[in-house]
């Protein structure tokens, strides 16, 4: 995902980015929440989904998950401490910010994530925009 800073609001816009040669079908449904709560690990086209996470804490996670998700830091944590300790799935792999989710996405044409607007490259594709 990419954030465009809405500089009116002083707030960040996610956006959600993929390997830049894959299709990827229905990037506006409910399907991106779901791959990053681990309740699918698939694309709604079928293919496996490899959510990149960033960092807790960070400001470019915390607008996605309270924006896709509806949870803030607390209530995600929450969330993850009982599906993992209940076993029914794993927290996506975290890296540290924006330019390794670039990276890590653009090695992988399964992985998935979100970063800031302006760290977006010709590497990765664009698929949706949160406002």
């Amino acid at each position: 995902m990419r954030y465009d800073v809405d500089t009116e609001n002083y707030s960040l816009v996610p956006t959600m980015a993929i390997k830049a040669e894959w299709q990827y079908i229905n990037p506006k449904g409910k399907r991106n929440k779901k791959i990053f709560l681990g309740k699918s690990k698939k694309f709604s086209g079928g293919g496996k989904a490899v959510p990149i996470d960033q960092a807790g804490g960070s400001a470019a996670r915390d607008a996605f998950y309270s924006k896709i998700t509806k949870k803030n830091a607390a209530k995600l944590k929450s969330y993850w401490s009982r599906m993992v300790f209940t076993g029914k799935a794993q927290s996506p792999k975290e890296v540290a910010d924006d330019v390794a989710v670039i990276g890590k996405v653009s090695e992988n044409s399964k992985a998935i994530g979100y970063v800031d607007s302006g760290s977006v490259n010709d590497s990765v594709k664009v698929i949706l925009t949160i406002p």
